[in-house]
C-alpha cells in the first residue's frame, strides 16, 4: 500500500512540475508564428505567466494587416488534460459597425482529452448568448444564438431554430 501511495505522490509531483515549469511564453510565440502564416497577427501590450497558464492584456487583432478588434484580456489555463481559453472585452473596430455587432463581453473555449476532437464554446455578447462547438476533424462550426437582439445584419448567415438562431459553417 505504501508503494502505491509513493508512486501516486511521485506522479502528482511530476505532473505539477511539468505544469509549473512548462515554457508557456514559448508556446504562445509558436502559436503566434503559426497564426502569422495565415495572415493573423496578435499584438499584445502585457504578457504574464501564471502557475498553470498565460495572461495577455490589451491585445490588438490584425488580419492581413487590417485591425479587426481590440481585446482587453486573454487567459489561457492548461492542466494538460483540460484546457480553457477565456477572452474578455472584445471590441470590433468601428469600420465593421455596419457588418456585425461590435461588443462581446466574454468568450470561453474549452478542450478536454476525454473528447479531443471537440472544442466547446460559450460566449456572452451584446447581441446574444452563444453556445456551440467546433469539430476539429470535420472542421465544422455549430453555434446557437439565444436571447438575440439587434442581429439583423447577421440574419442572412443564420438559420432560425426554436427560440433562437443557428450558425453552421465548415472552414
Amino acid at each position: 500500500m505504501q508503494v502505491v501511495k509513493n508512486i501516486l505522490l511521485g506522479l502528482v509531483v511530476f505532473w505539477f512540475g511539468i505544469l509549473v515549469l512548462m515554457p508557456k511564453q514559448g508556446f504562445y510565440y509558436k502559436l503566434e508564428e503559426q497564426l502569422n502564416t495565415q495572415g493573423i497577427q496578435l499584438n499584445e501590450k502585457v504578457i504574464k505567466e501564471s502557475w498553470f497558464g498565460l495572461n495577455l492584456g490589451d491585445v490588438s487583432l490584425y488580419v492581413k494587416g487590417i485591425k479587426i478588434a481590440t481585446i482587453e484580456k486573454i487567459e489561457l489555463m492548461s492542466l494538460l488534460f483540460y484546457t480553457t481559453l477565456e477572452v474578455k472585452g472584445v471590441h470590433l473596430d468601428d469600420s465593421f459597425k455596419a457588418m456585425m455587432p461590435q461588443d462581446v463581453e466574454e468568450i470561453e473555449v474549452r478542450h478536454s482529452v476525454l473528447n479531443p476532437l471537440l472544442l466547446s464554446i460559450d460566449a456572452n455578447a451584446s447581441f446574444a448568448v452563444i453556445t456551440g462547438e467546433v469539430e476539429v476533424m470535420t472542421r465544422k462550426v455549430h453555434l446557437e444564438l439565444n436571447e438575440t437582439k439587434g442581429i439583423e445584419m447577421l440574419q442572412p448567415h443564420l438559420k432560425p431554430q426554436g427560440k433562437g438562431w443557428v450558425y453552421e459553417r465548415v472552414f
